[in-house]
């Protein structure tokens, strides 16, 4: 997460995801929060008029990102004050990610940083982590890559989710066939994180596509699931036409919305 992109589209799906399956919980966020980029034009999926929302976090987001402070701070506060979140039901952990001159201090701040970011969210039956990018394999991006702090390593969303009974992962697509993507990513997640529990993949598709990954404790599973049925029931899934959200199972098959 940068802080350019706060009341982007992107926030859009997460923040609705948050408020309609786990509005009775406590969450805890983790930003990733990366320095922002100059390179490129990205968090500019703000005309909300254009896009045929449904849900009233809309408003809010579009006065974040058209404010003379648009970051994190600007958004959460927003959100709490217009009450669309609870702000007593919500921790969070802000600290950058990625700090270091070298590969050495890289990778020391981010064993330091991930054991803050466990602490700050311990107790929190759902943990949200909105990386830039998302997961990836440490191999392909070590602790101390300049670019390392884009990512969760597969091994700190293992350590999240040990303290957690959901943990949401935020999954930006590469170029390549989003259902193609999500079931290598799913059989990833599979590998990596040994254990018996449920995984779900929800895929938001306006504008700028993007997936969250869910994994759920065996014991919170059957809340989970009326829980995201009753989501798939409700408007917050849909835009003015139609569905903007899918969600499938661990195998990668579609579970909502249910083709008639």
């Amino acid at each position: 997460m940068q802080n350019r992109y706060a009341g982007d589209i992107g926030d859009y799906s997460k923040f609705v995801l948050m408020k309609h399956l786990f509005e009775d919980k406590d969450i805890g966020i983790v930003w990733y929060l990366y320095p922002d980029e100059t390179h490129n034009k990205d968090g500019l999926h703000i005309e909300y008029g254009k896009y045929g929302l449904t849900d009233s976090v809309k408003e809010i987001l579009k006065n974040v990102a058209n404010s003379k402070n648009r970051n994190i701070d600007t958004l959460m506060e927003a959100l709490y004050k217009e009450g669309y979140l609870d702000g007593n039901r919500i921790k969070e952990f802000k600290d950058l990610v990625s700090v270091g001159e070298n590969m050495q201090e890289r990778c020391e701040h981010r064993t330091k940083w991930h054991k803050r970011a466990q602490e700050a969210v311990k107790g929190c039956p759902v943990v949200f982590v909105d990386p830039d990018n998302g997961l990836v394999k440490m191999e392909c991006y070590g602790k101390g890559h300049k670019k390392s702090g884009k990512y969760i390593f597969f091994h700190e969303a293992g350590e999240f989710f040990e303290d957690a009974k959901v943990l949401i992962i935020y999954q930006h697509f590469p170029r390549k066939k989003h259902i193609e993507f999500i079931e290598e990513r799913l059989e990833d997640i599979k590998r990596e994180i040994p254990g018996d529990y449920g995984l779900y993949a929800i895929k938001f598709n306006k504008v700028s596509p993007r997936v969250y990954f869910v994994l759920v404790e065996k014991d919170a599973k059957k809340e989970f699931e009326k829980n995201l049925k009753e989501f798939f029931e409700s408007d917050f899934s849909r835009s003015k036409d139609g569905h903007v959200f899918a969600a499938y199972d661990a195998e990668g098959r579609q579970l909502y919305p249910q083709s008639v």
